[in-house]
């Protein structure tokens, strides 16, 4: 089962953990990992 775990939401941010990876993802729905 793949699950997204949201761990902070900001206005400007959201970092997600992604089976064990974190992804950052900011406004413009860039996808950042690490």
């Amino acid at each position: 089962m793949i699950t997204l775990q949201e761990l902070d939401t900001t206005d400007s941010c959201r970092v997600i953990e992604f089976q064990g990876a974190f992804y950052q993802i900011n406004r413009s729905g860039t996808i950042l990992e690490g």
